[in-house]
């Protein structure tokens, strides 16, 4: 990655040497800290159930109280199923779940109804296409936009008073680290300290492992800030280095992209004559995003639904299919129906991974050859599995325990996981979502084996191309495509 920008001075900086600046100062006290990205998602959890219920309260009002009607519930319920995921829809694009907007004194009152109605109207059209519209009273539709207008600023309201009094106590915070030359580092502190909207977890020091001893007086170097990040501790990094160090800038850039955060520029002179698509403000502190990535916090919520959905659905229809693979497995070989695996998933966690066995071996440590051509070690049943990729559903139990989704980047061995994260560049990168059963690497051609570093730099570009530009529609297009080749890959074996 190059960075280079022209930068203009707005706030005098010392310029002195990295070793005369000392961290060494009293921490904020130890307070347990709610992040802003999970009030988020668990405002926009709340508010998509509040549609689904309001759907139902507004029947039992209407259509039961008013009219006296004895119809059944079920069918308004499913209609205010199919709103709450249109108004998911309609809300997240409004924009209504965005994490650094939570502390606003506003609650958005107008743009809130206007996404709301635009839900409505889709459903509505729906309806009308299905010529069933007919069947669903519109004063129970009324009454159930209203009851939900109401309720979701009631709702927004009681939030503004407890977010208040959360950042009273200290605890809704932004976690952030600070990276880079200790001088700068110092100066990105003094403009965070008070502010309520952030908690400094650490100051890191880039070179400590070059400076030794001499550079102790900070909370570690990159491999400990890559440590607590992986353990999801960070909602946010900012790189403090000056602006001229553009070989330095880019080591650490490198180096961090591996962790799911994302990562800002505050340079030596911090204003900065950029897009203002490309600038923010933490408090008084102007930053500039030189790494972000495609998938919002709202955005992983969706795909996990549509993860726990559509697999739930699947694994209960596949059972028969799953019962017949192993009785197939056990008459035709020794050994377990399953093989689980060791491999790395989101932010590098390991996780043990469900296929079917369909080899005569099941490796999991040292040495571990991939599956070759012609392959002495599958069995018979397993080359059957392996060609038509049925040796990979016991995945989906991965997707329920939310350690995978149905697509993502294909988890590799771990012994795999570290060759080639030393000789494929941005190979870590991959780990910034979970992985999956499908990805866009597979049906576009690189699945299986990976005879040289080539095939796999390829597909490695390919997931990482799919992360960048990430949608719900490319999932359901990778799951679709996937369904039409699977059966019929050259390279499955």
């Amino acid at each position: 990655m190059t960075v280079s920008y022209q930068l203009s001075q707005t706030r005098q900086v010392r310029s002195a040497d990295d070793s005369e600046t000392d961290f060494n100062r009293s921490p904020p006290a130890d307070v347990a800290s709610i992040s802003l990205p999970l009030m988020s998602d668990l405002l926009l959890i709340g508010e998509v159930a509040i549609v689904f219920f309001a759907a139902i309260i507004a029947k039992i009002i209407y259509i039961n109280g008013f009219l006296h009607s004895s119809q059944g519930t079920l069918a308004y319920a499913g209609l205010g199923l199919i709103g709450a995921f249109i108004s998911l829809v309609t809300f997240r694009q409004a924009g209504l779940y965005e994490s650094n907007r939570l502390l606003d004194r506003s609650v958005r009152a107008g743009r809130l109804f206007a996404s709301l109605c635009l839900a409505m109207l889709i459903l509505l059209f729906l309806l009308y296409l299905l010529k069933v519209s007919q069947q669903y009273s519109r004063a129970w539709m009324v009454t159930w936009l209203v009851l939900t207008y109401m309720c979701l600023l009631a709702e927004r309201m009681i939030l503004r008073l407890y977010t208040r009094a959360l950042v009273a106590e200290g605890r809704l915070a932004q976690r952030i680290a600070v990276c880079g030359s200790r001088q700068i580092c110092a100066s990105v502190r003094d403009y965070l300290d008070g502010n309520p909207k952030v908690r400094i977890v650490g100051v890191f020091d880039d070179r400590r492992e070059a400076l030794g001893s001499a550079a102790g007086v900070s909370d570690g170097g990159l491999d400990e800030l890559i440590a607590l990040g992986q353990k999801t501790a960070i909602d946010r990094i900012i790189i403090a280095l000056p602006a001229k160090d553009v070989e330095r800038i880019n080591r650490v850039l490198d180096e961090l992209s591996i962790l799911p955060n994302e990562i800002d520029f505050c340079p030596e002179f911090v204003k900065l004559p950029l897009p203002s698509r490309a600038t923010h403000n933490i408090g008084r502190l102007p930053l500039f995003e030189v790494l972000s990535w495609s998938l919002r916090p709202e955005d992983y919520f969706l795909k996990a639904v549509v993860d726990y959905v559509l697999g739930s659905i699947a694994l209960i229809v596949l059972l028969p299919v799953f019962a017949a693979i192993a009785i197939a497995i056990k008459l035709d070989s020794a050994g377990p129906v399953f093989f689980i695996q060791r491999r790395h998933g989101y932010n590098h966690q390991v996780i043990r991974v469900y296929k079917f066995r369909s080899m005569t071996v099941c490796e999991d440590d040292g040495v571990i050859e991939q599956a070759r051509k012609n392959d002495r070690r599958v069995t018979r049943v397993g080359r059957f599995l392996r060609r038509t990729s049925l040796d990979e559903l016991p995945q989906l139990i991965n997707v329920l325990k939310g350690e995978m989704s149905l697509v993502g980047p294909r988890p590799h061995a771990l012994v795999h996981n570290e060759l080639y994260n030393k000789q494929v560049e941005r190979y870590a990168n991959r780990h910034r979502v979970k992985p999956g059963i499908t990805g866009w690497a597979q049906v576009k051609g690189w699945r299986g084996e990976t005879a040289d570093n080539e095939q796999m730099r390829k597909r490695i570009e390919h997931d990482l191309w799919y992360i960048e530009n990430w949608s719900l529609a490319l999932d359901f297009a990778i799951m679709a495509r996937t369904l039409l080749i699977s059966w019929r890959h050259p390279r499955a074996y």
